[in-house]
């Protein structure tokens, strides 16, 4: 206040107006939020800078800076601004200067040639230039995206001048981009080969980032008691770790980070009620747990990455352009053509309403919408009508113009159909990923010729067209996904001779050959091998869950969404407690956490059902897709209830008996208690279609479902990282791979993680791992086993 007077600013004139400045990882997550205009109506941002890029001073307006204490080059930039060494020098050329001068002034005024004008116009310009480089901003608000090393804010705190005109330094924990409003992403594009490639890849620096991005997530919506889970290693046949143990470094990071928070927030706790004067932006602290946060890889479920989605939403990213979700399109207007974008997102009302709909319908609906569009401008209207109509002009003209962008999407949808005969190719990728079709099928259908060329053949068209054929017509990309669905459901399919086929037959190269083989890094067996037979490839065949007929709303339709992700099943066997502690074991800490999770009686089975879908097992053959038993549990009392939904013991007496009364008292405190929030996180990137999931899930089951990533994938990415995953397979190498097994697997501990005594355990559980079998593994002299393996290492 006192330098608002003598600098003459009113209040008003300074603090209704800010600018902010971020850095480029907090520009992706204020961007993914909130759009300019949101930052000028409700917190008075009138500009939006580059901490990284020159900026003019702003003297009279204070500055926000929110940025990630991580970004070395945003802290640097930071103090930079606030730096007064460089306006020394600058004031040292300016006395230089100013010394000639008044040598010369002096001169002047002997003969009459002094001006008290000029004299007084140099004396303000050297006071701006003086006050312009110390004063960039009126006041610095410092925020920071996640938590600050010491090291960091001693940096700061030795710029003096930055500490005379900083009025906040505050860790927000916000390092994470909104997808929707049941997604979200840590925009770590690049996790998936460092997850999956060989040793030496920055697995740390992942680790780190996920973790450290995941608990600001947890912390931004008040979810710092999180049971987090974590989908446990699983070894291959070379005795290395699927994933390298990524899923239970990351589980155990982002617990350590959250009792940090959780220290923290007690700690202003008991300080607020020491002098009332602090408010933490933390969630709440305690010791029972908010939430259920399960984390996992891209191994899980490799086939959802590249199967087609053929709901709205999915199919827009998968066959059009559309980065960051913005669709650009043509216009015709008085001047000519004009290019138009649309964001879409969950403020376009209408994009709402359609994204998780079948593309079908949806064409449909858009078809009808128009329609009534149309008659409603063509009917003869009264004077009041016409009223009403000008009254509704806006909001008219408003929903016109979305419908109009949705044709054109719904147009290029088709053109892009129709002329890769993907119809036809989504059929086909359904019957294979059920085992319903071979590789025979496969090629008979990229040799026959597309539906449009067979319907203009009927009626009488050129016998020219007769000669076209799928292959020629789909794109290399879906070719290779086509391939890649069969591998992946088909195990230990893959030799040299087949290979050969399925590029003379679909015109792929070898490199797409060693695109598929790369998919064993995820836990796929690809490659055929001497001890593969017909048992073998039906007992690795993966699990592949099938959506219920009866949930289609268009019977022609079924043949193409009968593929759901296996995360839908996993949420619902977590949501029933049914989720296996041996494969998904817990890291929290907390003591309320260690009774949860276990709702199997004594036979093994499970106690509640939550929506049943078929899948198909490891033998082929079908089942349901939840073995949950429907019998009411009598001798459960409303407090075992309570207790299992995480809730407090209710305050009227409990009730056992019949199970009447036991289906009564489920139903009342499913009214009173709200359930624990569900968090999915996978490392490596989630797909389209289970962000969907999470929509259907949420209403399924009555509570919070979100589903996050490392990304968002689309096909293309998620190939292209599979690309660039280090190491190469060898269809040759198949009957030495055995050998690889007696190199021990690599220890996710001694990789760059956070060095705290909660990571301790990795080094003792590796210690502690049994070796491989040796038994199996042919017995052979030692000289003559390391002159082979050298020789493989040199090759």
């Amino acid at each position: 206040e006192e330098e608002e007077e003598e600098e003459g600013f009113s209040p008003s004139s300074t603090l209704e107006w800010r600018v902010l400045i971020l850095d480029d990882v907090t520009t992706k997550v204020v961007s993914s939020a909130v759009g300019m205009a949101d930052l000028m109506a409700e917190r008075s941002i009138t500009s939006v800078e580059s901490i990284l890029k020159s900026r003019e001073p702003q003297p009279e307006r204070e500055a926000i800076y929110f940025i990630s204490p991580t970004n070395e080059k945003a802290v640097k930039a930071l103090i930079k601004d606030w730096d007064v060494s460089e306006t020394n020098n600058d004031e040292e050329e300016v006395n230089n200067n100013e010394n000639e001068k008044k040598k010369k002034k002096k001169k002047l005024t002997l003969f009459g040639g002094g001006n008290k004008k000029n004299n007084n116009e140099h004396n303000n310009k050297k006071k701006e230039s003086k006050k312009k480089p110390t004063k960039p901003y009126r006041a610095a608000h410092v925020f920071f995206s996640s938590p600050a090393q010491r090291e960091t804010l001693q940096r700061l705190k030795q710029n003096t001048n930055l500490i005379r005109h900083l009025k906040t330094c505050k860790e927000v924990y916000a390092e994470f981009q909104v997808n929707d409003s049941r997604s979200f992403s840590v925009d770590y594009a690049g996790a998936l080969p460092a997850l999956f490639g060989e040793r030496g890849r920055i697995l740390g620096e992942c680790v780190d980032a996920c973790s450290t991005r995941l608990s600001t997530m947890l912390s931004t919506i008040g979810e710092l008691n999180a049971n987090i889970r974590y989908k446990k290693g699983v070894m291959n046949e070379d005795g290395e770790i699927i994933g390298r143990n990524a899923c239970e470094a990351v589980a155990r990071q982002t617990e350590y980070l959250l009792s940090k928070m959780r220290e923290k927030k007690s700690l202003d706790e008991e300080t607020k009620k020491t002098n009332g004067s602090v408010s933490s932006n933390l969630g709440k602290s305690g010791d029972t747990s908010t939430c259920e946060v399960l984390v996992l890889d891209r191994s899980f479920d490799y086939v959802a990455p590249i199967i087609h989605e053929w709901t709205y939403e999915a199919i827009i990213h998968d066959l059009l352009n559309v980065p960051n979700s913005v669709y650009t399109y043509s216009i015709n207007t008085n001047k000519g053509v004009e290019e138009k974008i649309a964001k879409l997102d969950e403020k376009d009302a209408l994009y709402v309403e359609l994204r998780h709909a079948h593309v079908a319908k949806v064409m449909g609906d858009l078809f009808e919408k128009g329609r009534i569009e149309n008659e409603a401008s063509q009917k003869n209207t009264s004077n009041s009508d016409i009223k009403r109509m000008v009254q509704a002009l806006p909001e008219t003209l408003a929903r016109r113009a979305k419908l109009s962008i949705h044709t054109s999407i719904a147009a290029e949808l088709n053109h892009v159909l129709n002329v890769c005969d993907l119809a036809s190719v989504g059929r086909m990728e359904q019957m294979v990923a059920f085992g319903e079709a071979t590789s025979k099928d496969i090629i008979q259908l990229l040799s026959s010729p597309p539906s449009n060329v067979s319907d203009n053949l009927d009626e009488g068209g050129s016998n020219a067209a007769s000669t076209i054929t799928i292959e020629q017509t789909l794109p290399a990309v879906e070719k290779l996904r086509l391939l890649m669905i069969y591998a992946a459901t088909h195990p230990e399919k893959i030799d040299e001779q087949e290979a050969l086929k399925w590029i003379r037959a679909s015109g792929l190269t070898q490199k797409d050959i060693d695109t598929v083989l790369k998919l064993e890094q995820l836990g796929a067996k690809i490659r055929k091998t001497d001890a593969t037979t017909s048992k073998s490839t039906r007992m690795n065949r993966p699990r592949v869950d099938e959506r219920l007929k009866a949930t289609s709303s268009n019977p022609s339709n079924a043949s193409f969404d009968r593929f759901i992700p296996r995360v839908a099943a996993m949420v619902r066997e977590l949501d029933g407690n049914a989720l296996s502690l041996d494969g998904f074991p817990s890291c929290s800490v907390l003591s309320s956490f260690t009774n949860e999770g276990k709702s199997k009686n004594g036979d093994g089975e499970k106690t509640s059902q939550y929506g049943v879908n078929n899948c198909v097992d490891d033998d082929g053959s079908k089942s349901s897709g939840s073995n949950l038993s429907t019998r009411p549990q009598a001798k459960l009392g409303r407090w075992a209830l309570h207790a299992r939904n995480g809730s407090a013991i209710p305050d009227i007496p409990s009730r056992t008996g019949t199970p009447d009364s036991f289906v009564e008292d489920e139903l009342e405190s499913k009214r009173k208690t709200k359930k624990k929030r569900i968090i999915i996180f996978v490392l490596g990137g989630v797909t389209r279609g289970e962000i969907r999931e999470g929509f259907h899930l949420s209403e399924e089951l009555d509570r919070d479902v979100f589903i996050g990533g490392t990304s968002i994938l689309n096909p293309e990415t998620f190939i292209g990282d599979l690309m660039s995953i280090e190491g190469s397979l060898s269809l040759q190498s198949t009957k030495t791979r055995i050998m690889h097994s007696a190199s021990p697997p690599p220890d996710v501990s001694h990789e760059h993680l956070d060095p705290v005594s909660s990571h301790s355990h990795l080094q003792a559980q590796s210690a502690s791992m049994p070796p491989p079998e040796v038994a199996k593994s042919p017995q052979m002299d030692p000289k003559e086993l390391e002159k082979l393996l050298s020789g493989l290492e040199n090759l």
